[in-house]
């Protein structure tokens, strides 16, 4: 099976690779056009691997890929968050401490400038939400995951996960 999330930042969509890759028994590709991945995936790994997860972030394909993902994927799981800015300012955050997994952290006060970029960003993911929730692909969000604690089994109905919960704490707060 070859499965594509596609997501914006911080919405737990490395973590939901993890699983999924787990829980099918694939191999699972992170952010492959990253330049900040130091591991290299070929575009035929990435694209025509039979057994793979791809975890693609908002802004890393180009449209006629983000519109053609189910002439190359089994299935496609796009990942937004609700909460504008809470992400925002966990991504200014981990921008500003280079802290990307799962953390704990403290919102500090943004000086003009972060306040600024903080703003810009949430301005940003509005617009790329708006756009990946035209795309007419399997939806599912940060908080129906993390928080109302039924994302996972929409994930695992869409995927014929047979849901056994021995991992399902990954996805405690």
């Amino acid at each position: 099976m070859r499965v594509c999330i596609y997501a914006q930042s911080r919405t737990g969509s490395t973590v939901l690779s993890s699983y999924i890759s787990n829980q099918l028994g694939l191999y699972n590709v992170v952010e492959p056009y990253n330049i900040k991945n130091p591991k290299y995936y070929s575009d035929e790994e990435v694209w025509l691997d039979p057994n793979i997860c791809v975890k693609f972030l908002c802004g890393e394909l180009k449209p006629h890929q983000q519109s053609s993902l189910l002439e190359y994927f089994d299935k496609v799981i796009i990942l937004t968050r609700e909460d504008d800015i809470a992400g925002s300012e966990s991504h200014i955050m981990a921008l500003l401490t280079d802290k990307w997994k799962p953390y704990s952290y403290f919102l500090k006060e943004f000086n003009e400038q972060e306040r600024r970029d903080l703003q810009n960003h949430i301005k940003w993911r509005e617009l790329t939400k708006k756009e990946l929730l035209s795309l007419p692909y399997f939806k599912v969000t940060y908080e129906e995951i993390f928080y109302k604690k039924v994302g996972i089994t929409k994930i695992n109905s869409y995927l014929n996960i047979e849901q056994d919960n021995s991992d399902i704490d990954m996805f405690d707060i």
